[in-house]
């Protein structure tokens, strides 16, 4: 850990943090001389990158944005010429991945990557990061994408994974193609990112850590909250959804709360006692439980949406990938069991050729098209549909 008046940097939890501000998350680092490094990484909303002087153990912000972010699962760079000078892709929820450069902190495109996206863009009239008090009075924050039609909207909550994750602007064919196709119906799509998520520091991340579909639960209804509040949500037209941290949370939801008209879990952990044992990752289960499956009656069973299936009244999509190792297939086909035994409409769909996610065509396609119909099916995006 290097100190300094201003910054610190530390390596072990990969934070910048200023004094008095929020901290950035790093996610990129390179080295650029033998002094002087380009970091990249999220603070709050921003994608942000700029140089760390281990000489002087000082940051110095080049380039950040809101609106913009870089391509793929974190934000990244390389660097040329001068130290501060780097290339990037860039995208966002209404931009197709472009290669730009940034020179003396001027951001340039030089080649968009842009194949029809723009043309399926026109349908998204706003993308815009909100705010909102969780019960506890903590800050949360997310994205809210809305169509053209007049709201209130049905919305559908789209839950990152991880839970240390968060959503940012991207371009939505990435993985979110129906999030697209959502938006074209009429629906509004909500992405919250909920305590433990990235681009806060390691403070807000310690929020989930023993407590997995607690206080992360209430921030995302909470937020649903707001959003019928402020006239944007119908409440009688709300869905969820998510893969993995975000498919458990979709599962987990809906025992708790029968607020919403849909669901859709895709690649979840819904007992979490077959979750530790049967996962590539079991140590996920222990950490974020903070407990062991042997005390009886514990988290793991107060935490594991089987348990509640009796109070589900949402019909719900399972989805998993056959080769799944992350979050077993047997996790989704559990749930689904657990809900038809209870008299819940329930759905299972297991892509024999996939794994954690659905990732790779012609699956993308089916998948898309299923978790459009089903919402469709209960919600309707379009008052009257």
């Amino acid at each position: 850990m290097l100190a300094g008046d201003l910054w610190l940097i530390d390596v072990n939890s990969a934070e910048v943090r200023r004094a008095n501000t929020h901290s950035v998350d790093v996610s990129y680092a390179e080295w650029r001389s033998d002094r002087k490094a380009l970091i990249a990484g999220h603070r709050d909303f921003d994608t942000v990158v700029g140089l760390y002087d281990r000489e002087s153990d000082s940051f110095t912000e080049v380039w950040s944005s809101r609106e913009l972010t870089t391509g793929g699962f974190y934000a990244s760079a390389a660097g040329f010429q001068d130290p501060g000078d780097f290339v990037l892709v860039s995208e966002s929820f209404t931009r197709a991945p472009e290669i730009a450069r940034v020179q003396g902190g001027q951001y340039t495109p030089v080649r968009s990557l842009d194949l029809g996206y723009l043309e399926h863009a026109r349908f998204i009239r706003s993308a815009e990061p909100i705010n909102w008090r969780a019960p506890d009075g903590l800050q949360m924050q997310g994205w809210l994408l809305q169509p053209y039609s007049a709201g209130p909207h049905a919305l559908v909550m789209r839950i990152h994974g991880g839970p240390v994750w968060h959503t940012r602007p991207r371009w939505l064919p990435r993985s979110d193609l129906h999030v697209l196709l959502l938006l074209k119906r009429g629906y509004a799509v909500f992405f919250p990112n909920p305590r433990g998520s990235a681009g806060r520091g390691q403070d807000f991340v310690r929020h989930v850590v023993g407590d997995m579909g607690g206080a992360d639960a209430h921030d995302c209804l909470s937020g649903l909250d707001y959003l019928v509040m402020q006239g944007i949500a119908d409440p009688k037209r709300l869905g969820v959804m998510g893969v993995s941290y975000g498919g458990f949370l979709s599962a987990w939801l809906i025992t708790q709360d029968v607020r919403f008209a849909a669901a859709v879990s895709i690649a979840p952990a819904t007992n979490q006692v077959t979750s530790q044992l049967l996962s590539n990752i079991p140590d996920f289960v222990r950490l974020f439980l903070d407990d062991h499956y042997r005390n009886a009656g514990g988290k793991y069973y107060q935490r594991s949406p089987i348990m509640y299936a009796h109070q589900v009244r949402t019909p719900t999509l399972n989805i998993c990938g056959a080769r799944d190792r992350c979050t077993p297939p047997t996790e989704a086909s559990q749930f689904h069991n657990a809900l038809l035994e209870n008299g819940v409409r329930s759905v299972l769909i297991t892509y024999p050729e996939e794994g954690h996610g659905i990732n790779n065509y012609p699956a993308v396609i089916d998948y898309t098209a299923r978790i459009l119909e089903w919402f469709e099916q209960y919600m309707g995006g379009r008052q009257g549909r």
